[in-house]
């Protein structure tokens, strides 16, 4: 677990990634939190992160996301996760 803009770093085979987790009741994610997930990772030196959110995201925040290689995990990626 870790504090900031991030909720977890999650490590396997020498590889980090960020996570971070948003509540399911905001109504739309926008582009803040995930550039403040972007600095985190640059300031952490890890190689990628994830943003999981059961909301949709605005338009400005899945650009980002594609941009800068952040994951977006959905609520289907995530039912898949839970049942993998």
């Amino acid at each position: 677990r870790v504090e900031g803009a991030a909720d977890l770093l999650v490590r396997q085979g020498g590889r980090g990634t960020l996570v971070c987790v948003r509540r399911w009741k905001a109504g739309n994610h926008g582009i803040e939190t995930l550039e403040a997930l972007q600095v985190a990772r640059i300031d952490r030196g890890v190689q990628a992160s994830a943003y999981v959110a059961l909301g949709p995201l605005s338009e400005s925040a899945r650009r980002f996301a594609a941009a800068h290689g952040v994951q977006v995990i959905d609520a289907q990626g995530l039912a898949r996760l839970l049942r993998a």
